[in-house]
């Protein structure tokens, strides 16, 4: 969309969309204990099928996560907020070198997840976050942001 302030993306409007801290905040009265575990496992399994595909989310945070609720059926996690993602391991990644690239295509690096990450987010990531990580620790960044979201 363009206009007098310039360019914008539009997105239609979800209604069975929400932040996750708004979804629990509406829902604390009923909510089980069993949906909270649901909603966990969910997050891990996503995780999973990244994290096998050599990549690592490096920002997990509530903020970063929102639910879709359908009209039936169980609620769904999903994982937002990916412009601090990176590569674990090059060699399941086709096109590691084009990820690189993008960062750098405006002419600067994000070399920290501070740079961009919510300040609120910091609560969740490993202390280890803030120094470089071997490409096999970085995996366990996104496992300590997970153990501190069922916290």
């Amino acid at each position: 969309m363009d206009n007098e302030l310039g360019v914008g993306l539009v997105f239609p409007y979800d209604e069975s969309l929400a932040p996750l801290p708004l979804w629990l905040e509406s829902r604390a009265a009923t909510l089980s204990q069993q949906n909270r575990l649901d909603l966990l496992r969910q997050l891990a399994e996503t995780l999973e099928y990244v994290h096998s595909n050599g990549i690592v989310h490096r920002a997990l945070s509530p903020e970063a996560l929102w639910v879709k609720t359908p009209k039936q059926g169980e609620p769904r996690i999903l994982v937002a907020d990916w412009q601090l993602a990176g590569v674990a391991d090059r060699d399941k990644v086709d096109n590691a070198a084009s990820l690189t690239q993008l960062s750098t295509q405006f002419g600067t690096t994000v070399r920290s997840t501070e740079e961009l990450a919510p300040t609120s987010a910091a609560l969740f990531r490993a202390p280890e976050d803030a120094r470089r990580v071997s490409s096999l620790g970085r995996y366990k960044l996104d496992v300590f942001s997970v153990g501190a979201l069922a916290a």
